[in-house]
């Protein structure tokens, strides 16, 4: 029904998808911090005669938009995590609270970096140093213990074209 992507930076992810069956058919929200964001995902998705409700997002607020995202709807974030260094609770809580079909994390991930290879610990320093995000995979994870979502896929550092950076995936739906 709904296809909605929280930190669309410039909207490069979720304007391709608009183009795309059956996403062409869906109601398409993006979100994105930043107000120049906002306003040109709403100028390119003009140009190219595509419709997209657009809005702010905060990672670090509770709530995380004032969107009005419908049930059943399917959230994604891709590249959008690192810049919030600890993510807090209320971000998979409220993401939880839109009642979403699925949630799908394509974010690099700390805690997915090995500490027992030398590539696992030059990403985790690479991590550190750029003051990226620590704590994704670690709030799902004491989220689905506590019996409020169910992690359905997680799949370690796969896609990115930065060696020292790759996106895991993480789906995820609230209980």
């Amino acid at each position: 029904s709904t296809l909605v992507e929280l930190g669309a930076g410039y909207g490069s992810v979720i304007l391709a998808l608009a183009k795309r069956h059956p996403f062409c058919q869906m109601n398409i929200i993006a979100a994105e911090y930043t107000g120049s964001g906002v306003e040109l995902i709403q100028r390119l998705a003009r140009s190219q005669d595509l419709k997209i409700q657009t809005g702010h997002c905060d990672f670090g607020s509770p709530g995380v938009t004032d969107l009005a995202i419908p049930d059943d709807a399917i959230i994604f974030t891709s590249f959008a995590t690192p810049c919030v260094p600890k993510l807090p609770v209320s971000f998979v809580d409220s993401l939880a609270g839109f009642h979403p079909r699925v949630v799908a994390h394509f974010e690099p991930c700390y805690e997915h970096s090995e500490s027992s290879t030398l590539l696992g610990l030059m990403r985790r320093r690479y991590i550190e140093v750029n003051d990226y995000n620590t704590n994704l995979v670690t709030l799902l994870h004491e989220r689905q213990a506590q019996g409020s979502i169910t992690i359905v896929e997680e799949r370690p550092a796969v896609l990115g074209p930065n060696p020292l950076l790759p996106a895991s995936i993480l789906n995820w739906r609230p209980c």
